[in-house]
């Protein structure tokens, strides 16, 4: 990579450097420097990992301001799952049933929130990849109420290729209701969550 990063930065470099009436003097500098770059291309990789570490640091406090900005609604969305809700410590997940990251680390999750009652923990329901994974996640916010939410979002991510039948299973064996919550005013409040 820095091979092919050099003669292009050395080129730019070139180019860069300003050249007053093109004079001897302006010439012979472009030269030394060009010569000592050819000579060092480290110190063109070094200025690189620089420059990376800088966006990297930008990116880094632009997604804190907005996270910051945003923080009440991150903490505190009423439409979301909270385990844990008197906990001193607060950790927000988002998350969607299909997400292969997502079920690695549920069992964690899980065994966290009942090893751990000071860790208050949110659920935001990010349904992104599947129709099936969008019908999961309001089913849970529907029937978030029971009692069941996190022994059914545990079966739910230990479920390989989630579809309708595994999600009514699941949801039956785990005793959730969803016959008296289901309406059309209450799956809409959900899409609009959701969205």
């Amino acid at each position: 990579m820095v091979r092919t990063a050099v003669p292009a930065a050395l080129l730019a470099l070139a180019l860069a450097i300003p050249s007053v009436g093109c004079s001897q003097e302006s010439s012979l500098s472009q030269q030394k420097v060009l010569s000592y770059l050819a000579s060092h291309p480290s110190v063109l990789a070094e200025a690189n990992r620089r420059m990376q570490a800088i966006e990297e640091a930008k990116a880094t406090e632009a997604t804190r301001s907005e996270v910051l900005k945003h923080l009440p609604q991150l903490q505190h969305d009423g439409a979301d799952f909270v385990a844990n809700p008197n906990g001193r410590v607060t950790v927000v997940e988002f998350f969607d049933y299909h997400c292969t990251y997502c079920k690695i680390s549920a069992p964690a999750i899980v065994s966290l929130i009942e090893k751990n009652p000071d860790v208050r923990f949110v659920f935001k329901e990010f349904p992104f990849q599947t129709e099936i994974s969008t019908k999961a996640a309001t089913d849970q916010l529907l029937a978030k109420d029971q009692g069941k939410y996190v022994q059914v979002f545990g079966a739910l991510m230990g479920e390989r290729g989630l579809d309708e039948e595994g999600l009514d299973r699941i949801m039956r064996e785990n005793g959730v209701r969803l016959d008296g919550v289901r309406t059309p005013q209450a799956e809409d409040a959900v899409h609009r969550h959701l969205t």
